[in-house]
């Protein structure tokens, strides 16, 4: 079906076959030619595909262009440089800090960018479980600043280990700490209790304290 804008701007539509052609039209399909050309119908497009969380927020706000937005958008580049910056140091084996100031989600997903990569893909696996063990911690610190209130499945005394190298961040436990990670970040978690011995809920949407009692709830400045 081919469509023209005909009299007064309408659409007229004809339905052909290649048969119907005779060699005497020169056409093609043009790959999301059925996208919206508009600019409000494009940026209204991007906003629910940013509400869906298909699209991260930085690559919509980059697509947006809007006047406003680049003042913002600069700003969470800070980010994406210092998680890049931490993805070069870890592909040499270096552990990173992680502080509670930072955005937590935009690491993790720059963390994964990098992993993708052919670089990575060919890396030593003990580079592997020291990218799951950083991510891990990141993953914990956005869980509980996003619901405070939530349980952990996984004891305080192992989020701790975990951080500082003693146990390995295997892919089960990836697995089940992005599960939760993606129930957060679309709206669907809550705070339901993660059974007997799980980490406490946080508190102002900051980890537990860490205390001469409950030494592994707060995971700390970073993993070392």
């Amino acid at each position: 079906m081919v469509k023209t804008v005909g009299q007064n701007q309408n659409f007229e539509a004809f339905n052909f076959s290649q048969s119907d052609l005779n060699g005497q039209t020169d056409w093609r399909v043009v790959p999301g030619s059925a996208t919206p050309r508009s600019y409000p119908a494009q940026q209204a497009q991007i906003m629910e595909l940013l509400k869906m969380g298909v699209v991260p927020a930085p690559m919509a706000l980059n697509s947006l262009d809007l006047g406003d937005t680049d003042r913002l958008y600069e700003e969470m580049q800070v980010d994406v440089r210092e998680a890049d910056l931490e993805n070069a140091k870890m592909s040499q084996g270096l552990p990173q800090p992680i502080g509670n100031f930072q955005e937590h989600l935009q690491h993790i997903m720059r963390h994964d960018f990098y992993r993708k990569g052919q670089e990575a893909t060919q890396a030593d696996p003990q580079l592997d479980l020291l990218f799951n063990a950083h991510t891990f911690i990141h993953i914990i610190y956005y869980l509980l600043e996003t619901n405070p209130m939530l349980q952990l499945p996984w004891q305080p005394q192992m989020i701790a280990a975990i951080r500082q190298g003693q146990i390995p961040c295997d892919d089960s436990i990836m697995i089940q700490a992005r599960g939760l990670l993606h129930a957060a970040a679309s709206g669907m978690l809550s705070g339901a209790p993660a059974g007997p011995g799980g980490a406490q809920p946080a508190q102002n949407g900051q980890p537990p304290a860490q205390g001469a009692q409950n030494a592994g709830n707060n995971p700390g400045p970073g993993i070392s």
